[in-house]
């Protein structure tokens, strides 16, 4: 059951939401009520605030209240207004305050109920906050037409300035009057400028006939985004009462007029933070004995495999006992195949790639080619062993023996007509492709033969380099081709 407690200055009315609509009712209220004050005490104050946060900011708030409206505990900051800038949304340069000095009233009030009250709105923010939607211009009045009063609430930048309770103005001309006399109060107070433009305002209640009478004071008539601006005039409490059982920010009454209340929502709150942590617990422990009884599955699976595999296995040696061949001999076969055979250098390979070294080079001619296969550290050049840089390692138990190498000698015939410098600079550039291969050890190189000889100043220097360009070297692992072309 939804019930507001309306406070005004003829007295007190309990009011039931039945549906959509908002019933009188004149019994206790059984559940919790909000309470709505329409009192002429309510009143704004905007005070500056300086950069500050946390604790000192409420701390400074809390005294600036205290200093506003020393006579009541229905006090409160609200929300501030639409700020711009990162540190103004941190932490605003100025702050509303609202305070309700009638005490005495609505502590009156509060004590006439016996149920859990969730706490104190004036009916001033809560048209402030009606008027702040979206799709409100920033700055208008906001005007709540009842038989009670004529409220008056102007909200600047999102944040209320001034509120007014006219008890003496039936006549919607005398009201529009007294609209009139609150814009120019804020003219003369600089609070607004003085203007041309249409002033937008918003009526709550029953607008009827209003908007002729405003727009000859240059005021434009907007409608709520709700839509229940033009209602009658009693169903305007669907726009307020409705706004207050949400229980928005504003809230007047200190805690110890709520204690009941907060303290319901507390064990509430407790109540499902356990009936949550039951639910986890609960679906936590069916989440374990699902997982147990999935591994159970898959060890049972896991065991069908594995006597399976081993019946197959059983199948397997019978057969090969049954063909009569050794299987130690049938492995050192594949073994044999694989680390002799199938592991043999590519012939082919090396030929392309003496190829391509020849082609980059001019009008040579290979006079020479031997290729052999030969294991690490073996090596040795027209049969004459050589020192290689590839140490001789015996393979690991239970792993493949080194990989097998080529070893590769070349005669190449320079061209014809060559003087010592470019003969040179020929058998350079052959050793130097030599040396580009990948896994390349060359174990004779002609060239820096050649150049010793030249340094050394030998004047057969150009015999020796005809009879001594051949090349030889090894290769380890597969065969890395040069670029075609020539360079």
């Amino acid at each position: 059951m939804t019930a507001v407690l309306h406070v005004t200055t003829s007295g007190t009315q309990l009011w039931l939401r039945q549906g959509a609509t908002w019933a009188a009712f004149d019994g206790p209220s059984k559940g919790p009520v909000w309470v709505v004050a329409d009192l002429a005490e309510e009143a704004f104050h905007e005070v500056p605030v300086p950069r500050v946060f946390g604790r000192d900011r409420t701390g400074f708030l809390n005294r600036q209240l205290t200093t506003r409206f020393p006579d009541t505990p229905y006090k409160a900051a609200l929300p501030p207004g639409t700020q711009t800038g990162l540190m103004n949304r941190l932490a605003p340069p100025r702050q509303t305050l609202l305070g309700l000095d009638a005490a005495e009233k609505v502590a009156a009030a509060i004590s006439s109920v016996t149920a859990p009250v969730a706490g104190v709105w004036s009916t001033s923010m809560l048209m402030a906050q009606a008027a702040s939607q979206k799709r409100m211009p920033p700055d208008l009045f906001i005007v709540l037409r009842d038989a009670a009063g004529l409220r008056i609430v102007y909200v600047k930048g999102g944040a209320p300035v001034i509120s007014r309770l006219v008890m003496d103005a039936p006549l919607p001309s005398d009201q529009v009057t007294e609209i009139v006399r609150t814009l120019r109060h804020l003219e003369n107070t600089k609070v607004l400028e003085r203007t041309d433009k249409p002033r937008p305002i918003v009526i709550i209640g029953d607008s009827e006939g209003f908007a002729d009478l405003l727009s000859s004071e240059k005021m434009q008539l907007l409608a709520l985004p709700s839509g229940k601006s033009k209602v009658g005039t009693n169903d305007w409490r669907g726009v307020l009462f409705d706004l207050v059982v949400k229980s928005p920010s504003g809230q007047l009454a200190p805690l110890s007029a709520r204690t009941t209340f907060v303290a319901s929502r507390w064990q509430r709150a407790a109540f499902i933070a356990g009936a949550l942590s039951f639910s986890m617990a609960v679906a936590f422990a069916g989440s374990i004995l699902l997982t147990i009884t999935d591994d159970r599955a898959a060890l049972t699976l896991k065991q069908s495999n594995v006597q399976r595999q081993q019946t197959a296995l059983d199948n397997l040696e019978r057969q090969i006992a049954a063909i009569g061949v050794n299987p130690d001999w049938v492995h050192q076969a594949v073994t044999l195949d694989q680390q002799e055979i199938l592991a043999a250098p590519s012939l082919v390979k090396h030929l392309v790639m003496v190829a391509e070294l020849l082609a980059k080079q001019d009008n040579l001619r290979l006079e020479r080619f031997d290729w052999r296969v030969t294991q690490p550290g073996k090596a040795s050049c027209d049969g004459k062993p050589v020192e290689s840089t590839v140490p001789e390692t015996a393979p690991e138990p239970g792993k493949a023996p080194a990989d097998m190498m080529v070893e590769l000698t070349l005669q190449i015939i320079l061209p014809q007509g060559l003087n010592d410098r470019a003969r040179l600079q020929t058998m350079t550039a052959i050793a130097s492709a030599i040396g580009k291969l990948d896994g390349v050890t060359v174990l004779m190189d002609p060239a820096k033969e050649i150049a010793q000889a030249t340094l050394r100043g030998g004047g057969a220097a150009q015999g020796a380099g005809e009879k001594q360009a051949v090349w030889c070297m090894t290769l380890a692992g597969p065969v890395a081709l040069p670029a075609s072309g020539k360079s």
